[in-house]
Order: C-alpha cells, then sequence, then structure tokens
C-alpha cells in the first residue's frame, strides 16, 4: 500500500511554522500601534491637554455682546466671562489678562476693531466691529468670536515617537478659516431726550428761568455716533420786579445742530452736543413812575450759540444729567421811556436732568 507522510516535501515551508510567525507579527504590530496612539491624539488635539477652547474673558463689552456671545458659544461648552478691566496694550498684556482669569481666549473692542487674542495659538486676530451696540450688531459680534475660536487648531509640523531617531514630518492641517460675516447694512438710528432744568444768567437782576426742552436726534449706524439733532425748549414765565415795574418775562426757543454718542463703558454713555439757536422772548406787566402806571408789552428775539455736555446710564433708557452754556448774539434789552427796564446778559448757564430713550 501506499504511504502519505506529513513531513513537509524538501524545499517546502512548513504552514504550521508560518501561521504561528504570522501571528507573531500581528501581535508586535498591534502592541507598536497601541504605543504610539496616545502621541498622535496628543499632536491632533493642538493643545497641552488636548481640550480646545474652554473659557473666553470679554473686556468692557456692553451687555449684549455678553449675552449674544454665552448664547453662541453656550453648545461648545465654552464658558462666558464679562469683566471691566480696560483693554491690554499689546499681547503681552493679553496673555498676562488671559492667564489671571484661566481663559484660553481674550477679546475686546478698540476702535472700530473687534481684537482676539487666542492663547492656544499664541496670537492676535483682528476683526471689523461696529461703533454703535445693539441686538443686531451684538450677534454679528458673537458670531465672529464663534468663528475664531471654533477653528481647527494649529498641528504641530513634526510628531516625535518614542523610540525613534529622527521625528517623522507630518503635512499641516487644514484650517477652516470661514470669513467674517459682512457687516450690516447702515440703519436709521433715532433717539428722543427730554430735559428739565433750571437756566442761570450770569449777571442779575435777570431771572433764572425754569426750562423744558425735547430733542430729536438722527443718525446712521455707519456715522460712528454722530447725529443731527433738532428740538424747542420753553418753561413757565418768570416774575421781574425791579424799579416800579412788575411783570412776567417769557423766553421760548428752537435749536439744531450736531451730537456725539460716545459709549465709555457698558451702560454709560457721554454725549456732547453743538447747537445753534433761535429765542423768542416777551415782557409783559406794569411800570409805575411818578407820572402813573402804564403797561408793557414788548416782544424780542435773539440768536444764540450753545455747548452742552450730558452724561446718561441705562441700555436702551437712559437718565443722566446735562450740562450747558448759552450765549446770545448780544443782550437782550427792554426799554420804556428810553430807560432799561430789562436786560437779559449775553451769556447764561443751565443744568438739568436728562432721560433718553
Amino acid at each position: 500500500p501506499a504511504v502519505r507522510s506529513a513531513s513537509p516535501a524538501p524545499g517546502r515551508p512548513c504552514p504550521v511554522r508560518a501561521a504561528v510567525v504570522s501571528a507573531c507579527l500581528t501581535v508586535a504590530l498591534l502592541l507598536l500601534l497601541l504605543a504610539t496612539r496616545p502621541q498622535i491624539a496628543h499632536a491632533q488635539a493642538g493643545g497641552p491637554d488636548g481640550e480646545g477652547h474652554r473659557r473666553v474673558v470679554l473686556l468692557s463689552m456692553p451687555d449684549q455682546v455678553f449675552s449674544a456671545t454665552a448664547a453662541a458659544l453656550g453648545p461648545w461648552a465654552i464658558a462666558v466671562e464679562a469683566s471691566t478691566e480696560p483693554p491690554p496694550a499689546d499681547e503681552a498684556a493679553a496673555a498676562a489678562v488671559a492667564a489671571s482669569h484661566d481663559a484660553t481666549a481674550v477679546a475686546w473692542i478698540e476702535g472700530a476693531e473687534l481684537i482676539i487674542y487666542d492663547a492656544l495659538d499664541l496670537g492676535l486676530e483682528r476683526r471689523p466691529a461696529p461703533t454703535t451696540i445693539d441686538d443686531a450688531t451684538a450677534a454679528s459680534i458673537a458670531l465672529t468670536i464663534k468663528t475664531a475660536l471654533r477653528r481647527p487648531l494649529r498641528v504641530p509640523a513634526m510628531v516625535a515617537f518614542p523610540g525613534a531617531g529622527e521625528p517623522i514630518p507630518r503635512p499641516p492641517a487644514l484650517e477652516l478659516d470661514r470669513p467674517a460675516p459682512p457687516p450690516p447694512a447702515p440703519r436709521l438710528i433715532a433717539h428722543l431726550a427730554v430735559t428739565a432744568g433750571a437756566r442761570v444768567p450770569t449777571r442779575t437782576p435777570a431771572p433764572t428761568l425754569p426750562r423744558i426742552s425735547g430733542r430729536v436726534s438722527l443718525g446712521a449706524s455707519t456715522w460712528r455716533g454722530l447725529a443731527v439733532v433738532a428740538g424747542a425748549e420753553a418753561g413757565p414765565t418768570a416774575d421781574v420786579t425791579a424799579d416800579g415795574l412788575a411783570a412776567t418775562y417769557r423766553d421760548i426757543g428752537a435749536v439744531v445742530g450736531v451730537a456725539w454718542r460716545h459709549q465709555l463703558r457698558p451702560r454709560l454713555w457721554l454725549v456732547p452736543a453743538a447747537l445753534a439757536a433761535l429765542h423768542w422772548t416777551s415782557l409783559r406787566g406794569t411800570l409805575t413812575t411818578a407820572d402813573g402806571a402804564m403797561d408793557v408789552d414788548q416782544r424780542d428775539h435773539a440768536g444764540a450759540g450753545e455747548l452742552e455736555v450730558a452724561v446718561e446710564s441705562g441700555a436702551s433708557l437712559r437718565v443722566g444729567a446735562v450740562l450747558s452754556a448759552t450765549a446770545t448774539t448780544g443782550p437782550v434789552r427792554y426799554q420804556v421811556r428810553s430807560r432799561d427796564v430789562l436786560v437779559i446778559p449775553t451769556l447764561s448757564v443751565s443744568l438739568g436732568l436728562r432721560v433718553s430713550y
């Protein structure tokens, strides 16, 4: 009978030995991959702990920007913190602010620019920013901050593996740097202000006049806070008694000019204005002399220039104080029989409380 042998033919490899060698090589390859996986993951994360942004600090930002940014970054588990610290002067100062708040990014507005310091990328990024802050522009700023912080981090060009004598070159990661959203279209900005106070002459016996004024300002979002102002002012009559005169004095005025609305800090505004005014005045009463009593009913008008500055606090509805100086083209004189019975001096000062919306 024929005899079959399990021994391999001469010159032919043993199948069992080949299977054992293949299994050993597979196990060695798996161990090598497990040993190098932490280093690969660390390099791809881009940060010291394999994490992205975790906290951003907004410096001297309006409340609307804080709320919009917190809403935009909330789903990404990035905390938003507001601080009243002044903006840093340079990149080193921004890094110090980030370190003091344990933050990975710092953002602030400087003039017409939004500046973002990225502590992970170690750099400053500048984007255009609106000068007037409202709900729409705040949402635009929040989207810009979110775009900058959610961008993939830069990966080091070389990644060293344990036991390797030379680093293995690694191609740079793609950076999806989406362009900033376009600025919002120009829009009309209107403000209404009501002031109650008093106008005090710089010389007596001219009377102190209670004043109530209303003004409307119209501007555009691209005017950097400038606006055209128009309004009117009036008040109760003032009693005038001097040298036999018993009368009442009235002053009604209209103003036009320009104003500049500047935000000093969140919820605090400075509003200086330069105005031209026209005043209509009247004096009515009785003048008693040695010859008897006579009626006085006179009217006059005068042009004037006004400089004022207001400080307001609040968001949409603001309350503050206003101080102004008024200079007429000359003193307003009322005469009876060529004798001055009332002289309103050229310069007067006004102080009042102001409410604007």
